[in-house]
Formats: C-alpha cells, structure tokens, sequence
C-alpha cells in the first residue's frame, strides 16, 4: 500500500454524496443538517460520500493516501470516461 497515494472517484450523485447537499437553504436539508450534526462529523457532502468514508477509515488506519471525489451529480458516462482521460494523460499522473 505504500506505493499508492491517491485513489480518484469518478461517478454520479451517488458517489458524489447525492442527498448531503448541507449548503441547500432548503427546509428539509436544515432538518437533515441538524440530525447528521449529532454524527460529530463536519457536515460537507464530501464526508457523506464513500469516496469521503473511505478517506476517514484511511486516516483511522494512519494512511497518507488522498481520496479525490471527481463526481458531479448528473454526470453521465460519456463525461466519467472524458474527466478520467484527462486525469491519466495529465504529465503530473
């Protein structure tokens, strides 16, 4: 595992986090932010996300490997394949 030290996320409003829109104004994302508050985890869609659980059970392990969560809600296949092209033929990869 010493090798790896970044896992990127490409997906839809699952992996994204979809329904932890905490920034919402909306009437029921206050109700949902004052029940996830309790959890005593900084409520950002990023943490609710898996792509944000498995950093926290990296960091519980110690790990020094970055999670980056490059899901939008919406995105369809076409775009995951054009954002993880892009990824991979970056010279810093």
């Amino acid at each position: 595992m010493s090798e790896i030290k970044y896992i990127h996320c490409f997906g839809t409003s699952y992996t994204a986090g979809g329904g932890f829109e905490f920034e919402s104004n909306n009437k029921d994302k206050k109700k949902l932010k004052d029940y996830y508050k309790k959890s005593g985890e900084k409520c950002t869609q990023y943490n609710f996300s898996w792509p944000g659980q498995l950093q926290n059970l990296l960091k519980q392990n110690k790990s020094k490997i970055k999670v980056y969560n490059h899901a939008k809600s919406g995105f369809g296949n076409e775009l995951m394949y054009r954002k993880t092209f892009e990824l991979i033929s970056d010279k810093n990869f």
